[in-house]
């Protein structure tokens, strides 16, 4: 498939299964307000992570880390929400590695980093490439196919995983790493898909097909947690 095939293909997925939802317009505040504490916990998970300074446990502060997953936890909650509603999660739970495979940094309009920028995810901006990258290296490799991947229950089941392990004992560093690439991937897909419906001003309008790239790439981010959080 050529490039210009595939960005056609993108168009033909987001005709298909892509839908406006203008009940979600009237809700930009509940969805700044998530975002937010996906920035909380990115700042928390970063502090803990460096508290570890190389070895495998340290003291924490419990009642930090656990509003940290809480936050996460609302942020897969949304990012769920608007993936179900708008269709993009048809589209990921039908295409995921076949996306994921012909991702490429072009497919990333200015646009997006400059509202990611905006709305205080600069370090995802800044790596908005290498996330693209990474998608593609990860679905190379030949552990799964998208027969076997159910990309809808494994973030279903992320959800309840992670109201369940706020009251859980003190984790290692590479959980904290894998919560943390769970944040990097919902902020980047709840950012695309408001862009997309509306409910995120930008200055250029994102157009649907443009958002599916995007949104796999940060799903890819989220499954690259769940991974860690499983022990994979």
């Amino acid at each position: 498939m050529s490039e210009e095939e595939f960005d056609a293909f993108l168009r033909y997925l987001a005709e298909k299964y892509m839908r406006d939802v203008p009940v979600w317009r009237d809700e930009q505040g509940y969805i700044r307000s998530h975002l937010n504490r996906l920035q909380d916990a990115d700042k928390v998970i970063k502090l803990l992570l460096s508290r570890y300074a190389g070895e495998e446990t340290v003291e924490v502060d419990d009642e930090l880390a656990e509003q940290a997953v809480r936050d996460t936890a609302s942020g897969v909650h949304l990012q769920n929400r608007l993936a179900e509603h708008s269709g993009m999660m048809d589209i990921l739970d039908e295409y995921f590695i076949d996306l994921s495979l012909r991702l490429r940094p072009d497919h990333l309009p200015q646009s997006e980093q400059d509202t990611l920028r905006a709305l205080g995810f600069h370090e995802i901006a800044d790596n908005l490439a290498a996330i693209m990258y990474e998608a593609r290296l990860r679905a190379e490799r030949p552990r799964i196919t998208q027969r076997d991947l159910a990309v809808r229950k494994e973030l279903q089941q992320l959800e309840e995983r992670l109201r369940q392990a706020v009251d859980e004992p003190p984790r290692k560093r590479k959980w904290w790493s894998g919560l943390g690439d769970i944040v990097t991937g919902s902020a980047l897909s709840v950012a695309d898909i408001g862009m997309t419906i509306g409910v995120i001003a930008t200055g250029t309008p994102i157009p649907p097909w443009v958002a599916i790239p995007s949104c796999t790439g940060g799903v890819a981010q989220i499954m690259k947690g769940i991974g860690v959080l499983r022990g994979e």
